[in-house]
């Protein structure tokens, strides 16, 4: 089986707000130089349950996929480093920060340029724009069957996985053909894996694939973009109202005839 695992390098999301600017021009955020990047947590359990098929089956081949601006390295290949086989670098100048239509394309051309691949999985969302449609979109672009929000997976012959995805109140079973689409949960009882001390060092050796995105034929400018219309740091504010009484028995009773007045009892 050939598996190709999609991941997104994105800023590290433990990094503060306020080490981020918005950039109100180009209408997006834009991390400071302090800002360390990261693999998105998400795509970790779709890297997880590519890695399970292959602890089950030792033909299982698993390239990972990555496209933006630049990588760097050492992050990228943790998913190579937790037992990946090779990996496939989709960047440029005309790949900074793609919507998802512009991701979409750019994966599934890479994915036509590898060939023969069974199985494509991704994590349910980015972990930062959490719009949970690259893969749903590779799916239909591709004419593939799409699993969303899977926990669990097997492999059952004849060219079917068995999935397990969360629904409204519980989990589901299903089966689906290959060649196909999942996108994997954080609510998976499996935990990705940590790369080994030999697996750092294999990836260290492993040299990436890298593409334009005009070495695989897409014409960026040409394809239909999601319009940005506003970004801006939310705001809150806070109210505060001193209920006062002459003792505290009173001033328990103008709380509770308050709350009451506000309907939150």
């Amino acid at each position: 089986m050939r598996i190709v695992t999609c991941v997104k390098q994105m800023p590290d999301p433990e990094s503060p707000a306020s080490l981020y600017s918005i950039d109100d021009v180009n209408k997006k955020v834009v991390p400071s130089s302090n800002v360390p990047p990261d693999v998105s947590d998400y795509d970790r359990y779709g890297v997880e349950a590519a890695l399970m098929l292959k602890d089950k089956d030792a033909d299982v081949h698993i390239s990972v996929v990555s496209l933006g601006i630049d990588h760097s390295l050492d992050v990228i290949k943790r998913p190579v480093a937790m037992g990946c086989d090779d990996l496939y670098l989709i960047q440029g100048e005309d790949l900074d920060d793609p919507d998802p239509s512009i991701t979409s394309h750019g994966l599934v051309a890479a994915v036509n340029q590898i060939g023969d691949v069974d199985l494509i999985t991704f994590g349910r969302q980015s972990g930062n724009r959490d719009q949970a449609s690259v893969g749903p979109g590779v799916a239909v672009i591709l004419g593939w069957p799409c699993v969303t929000n899977a926990v669990d997976l097997e492999d059952i012959g004849d060219g079917k996985l068995r999935v397990e995805r969360l629904s409204e109140g519980g989990t589901e079973i299903v089966e689906v053909n290959l060649p196909a689409v999942l996108t994997f949960s954080s609510e998976m009882p499996h935990q990705p894996r940590y790369a080994t001390m030999r697996g750092i060092m294999q990836a260290k050796r492993v040299e990436p694939t890298i593409w334009s995105a005009s070495d695989l034929g897409l014409d960026v400018a040409s394809l239909e973009k999601i319009e940005v219309l506003d970004v801006f740091f939310p705001t809150s504010t806070t109210e505060v109202e001193i209920i006062e009484g002459d003792s505290p028995a009173e001033a328990g009773r103008a709380l509770a005839q308050r709350l009451r007045e506000a309907r939150v009892i």
